[in-house]
């Protein structure tokens, strides 16, 4: 991968036990290799590529033409701590959405950032645009998509403005939910599935939040992707990334933003994902 025009390799390690959240995950060093021997940079390892539970053993396409140059990379979405036990709902397992991996600054150090694939894009249909809005303390939005469509894309740009701490829920009818929580005092971002809807096949599923360091900003861009058993959410173009698996009863459909202080929500698009 290049950085400001330099290139540098990078060192995938999939391991299991030992992810930041329990179980299977993908740790990365970014380095030089002389065909023989990698040496890693200097950084804060260990540096994971997506901090949810459900991103493992992934692996990267062969035979990019020249002319792209892209990496592309493609995940397990599952957990050897639970995947011998999910439910068999729609279908067991999948793979998560095609990423390009690419190195960004995160403004303590390098990153191996993986940003869902531009071809992803053809998939959205007639986006629903909702105005800026701001939030003191607490807003809702029903009915995300108007037919309950399960698959669908959100994406917003989120200023922090007064507030330290806020976050978005997504829910469903029978107060199913999954919770997006922002600390910016304890630079942590991290998703809470504990009531996201069937979570009693395995003590493990659910017993604790998934956590990823969060870099204090000013404004958050966001990407989630809602499909009927995953959410995968891309923070600031894949700097930051948490890959989650749920077990809903019924279809995700409404948002709740809670913040202590203030937050302006701008430039909010829901896409309804064409199957």
């Amino acid at each position: 991968l290049k950085y400001n025009g330099q290139s540098k390799w990078v060192l995938l390690v999939s391991i299991n036990p030992g992810g930041p959240n329990g179980g299977s995950a993908t740790q990365y060093f970014i380095g030089d290799f002389d065909g023989i021997t990698f040496t890693p940079d200097e950084n804060p390892y260990p540096i994971w590529l997506d901090y949810g539970r459900d991103n493992y053993a992934g692996v990267t396409w062969s035979n990019i033409p020249e002319s792209d140059g892209r990496k592309l990379f493609i995940g397990w979405m599952n957990n050897w701590d639970y995947a011998n036990q999910i439910p068999p709902v729609n279908f067991a397992g999948a793979m998560t959405l095609p990423r390009t991996l690419k190195l960004m600054h995160n403004g303590n150090h390098l990153v191996v950032a993986n940003p869902p694939a531009e071809e992803v894009n053809a998939l959205r249909g007639k986006s629903r645009e909702l105005d800026s809005f701001r939030v003191n303390k607490s807003h809702q939005i029903k009915e995300l998509t108007t037919e309950m469509n399960d698959v669908f894309e959100i994406e917003m740009e989120i200023e922090t403005n007064s507030s330290s701490k806020f976050s978005f829920v997504l829910s469903n009818e029978v107060e199913e939910k999954i919770v997006f929580d922002f600390d910016l005092e304890s630079g942590l971002f991290s998703v809470d599935r504990s009531k996201s809807g069937l979570v009693s096949f395995s003590n493990k599923f659910s017993s604790n939040k998934s956590e990823a360091p969060l870099i204090k900003r000013e404004i958050y861009k966001v990407r989630l992707f809602i499909d009927k058993l995953s959410t995968e959410c891309f923070i600031n173009d894949g700097e930051l990334v948490q890959t989650n698996t749920v077990f809903p009863s019924s279809p995700y459909n409404t948002i709740t933003f809670n913040c202590e202080g203030e937050i302006k929500v701008n430039k909010m698009n829901v896409y309804p994902i064409q199957k």
